[in-house]
């Protein structure tokens, strides 16, 4: 999902997201650069099978009322069958939550209405890569914004994440980026993944891994990830020690790089952005966390 803005990553995710916390450190770089960050992606990565959904573009504006005064058809495809509710009435619906029920059950599928994101949200009830769903078309689902001409988003099932392959299925259909994080923490196996993957890619790309393990901080600890990564002699892992934020805004950095300017070339080190604390401030557990 490719996101311009942080009020793109709101509109999408929520404004209280994770991803969009995230969005709006990445976008605003670091102080005092020449250039800022245009593009960032977003990319599932399932810790579990999980299903095709359709969810309407925002109802935002929409009235209770206005709701109930709706009727009309709803037809999509799911897990590759037709599914059709040739007439739906919405005039018993008691909230956004209840209209939803009513367009399940017509449908004999998972609706739910999301309250932050003033969509509804039409799901498959089956789960991993054969778990299938279309925009829909009819008069009531081009009046809740199902269709794709009303820009309704649709997401195919997936199977559980695996590092490798994820990151394999991400370059075959877009090679347009150079540094990626995770909004969760990996165990320290997948991270050490994520790092092998990046280390064969030839300088390419670049693992913005954060960690929060304490074994990084203990002089000579041999458990860590990065003493995985160093005794492996992995290339391309950019380590962060602290939370997702600080990787968003190291990715930031890197993405505010002016490449048209002379001596347009940083380095990392003595970057800063308001709002960001210090995550390290003991001088030895710094000394260490370099050691590891």
């Amino acid at each position: 999902m490719p996101i311009t803005s942080p009020a793109a990553a709101e509109k999408y995710f929520g404004a209280s997201s994770t991803e969009a916390a995230l969005a709006t450190i990445y976008f605003s770089g670091y102080t005092n650069a020449t250039a800022s960050p245009g593009l960032l992606y977003f990319v599932q990565y399932p810790d579990a099978d999980v299903s095709a959904w359709l969810r309407s573009a925002s109802l935002d504006g929409m009235t209770l009322d206005q709701l109930k005064a709706l009727s009309g058809s709803i037809s999509l495809t799911v897990d590759g069958s037709p599914v059709t509710a040739a007439t739906v009435s919405l005039t018993a619906a008691t909230s956004f939550s209840s209209a939803a029920t009513i367009i399940g059950t017509a449908l004999s599928l998972p609706v739910t209405y999301d309250g932050t994101l003033k969509a509804f949200r039409i799901s498959s009830d089956t789960t991993g890569i054969n778990s299938t769903i279309t925009a829909a078309t009819g008069t009531l689902a081009d009046s809740l914004k199902l269709t794709a001409a009303k820009a309704a988003i649709v997401s195919q099932g997936a199977a559980a994440g695996v590092p490798g392959e994820v990151m394999s299925a991400i370059i075959n259909r877009q090679q347009n980026w150079a540094m990626f994080s995770t909004t969760w923490e990996p165990e320290i196996d997948d991270k050490i993944a994520f790092s092998s993957w990046t280390n064969g890619t030839g300088f390419r790309y670049v693992y913005v891994g954060w960690d929060t393990d304490p074994n990084a901080e203990i002089d000579g600890s041999e458990l860590s990830w990065m003493y995985a990564v160093n005794q492996a002699e992995y290339e391309g892992t950019l380590p962060i020690y602290g939370d997702a934020t600080i990787a968003a805004f190291a990715m930031g950095v890197g993405a505010s790089i002016d490449f048209n300017r002379t001596n347009g070339r940083i380095t990392f080190a003595f970057k800063a952005q308001g709002g960001l604390l210090p995550t390290v401030e003991d001088e030895t557990v710094a000394r260490n966390l370099i050691a590891n």
